[in-house]
């Protein structure tokens, strides 16, 4: 379920990006929007967007348990490992993100990465079911030191990839034309 929730927040945030100071004159500048870093302007754009957003859900929720407990809740209550992981799982998500939709067509990889998906979901019942488990509630893999190193190569792949693929031509329908 982990998974599939990645794989849909990947397909959700890819129409959602975020591109700050995008101005067709911002091109034409001499240190403007340089050609191999566009992916990586979209991505902190789109971080720090998200992250406003973020911290206002957060502030809601905290004065929310301040006002119906009277008490804040410790730090270590609400931040945990698990959620720092969660964390780097979605800038992950983001970064192929970026890739996907920067490439000429995007659905067409959409298109192979939910094959893609579907084929390691069918190997993995088969695993699953050779072993015994149930694959709904058996851990997929363990979260550990190789895991995170996995992770955010996977993403620091992909934002590499989304620099190659966005260049400022891909850009141009994208700019605003005030």
């Amino acid at each position: 379920m982990h998974l599939l929730f990645l794989g849909i927040s990947t397909a959700v945030v890819s129409t959602y990006l975020v591109g700050k100071d995008l101005h067709w004159r911002f091109l034409l500048m001499p240190k403007g929007l340089q050609q191999g870093s566009i992916g990586k302007h979209i991505l902190c754009s789109t971080l720090s967007y998200y992250a406003k957003f973020l911290f206002v859900i957060v502030g809601i929720a905290v004065l929310a348990y301040l006002g119906l407990t009277g008490t804040l809740p410790a730090p270590k209550d609400w931040v945990s490992d698990k959620t720092a992981i969660f964390v780097i799982e979605l800038i992950m998500c983001l970064c192929i993100a970026i890739a996907v939709r920067g490439s000429q067509h995007p659905r067409r990889v959409f298109f192979y990465l939910f094959n893609f998906g579907l084929l390691a979901s069918a190997l993995y019942g088969l695993i699953a079911f050779f072993q015994r488990k149930n694959p709904l509630t058996a851990q997929i893999t363990t979260i550990n030191t190789t895991f995170l190193i996995v992770v955010i190569s996977i993403a620091a792949f992909a934002l590499m990839w989304a620099n190659k693929l966005w260049t400022q031509e891909r850009l141009l329908p994208y700019l605003k034309r005030t």
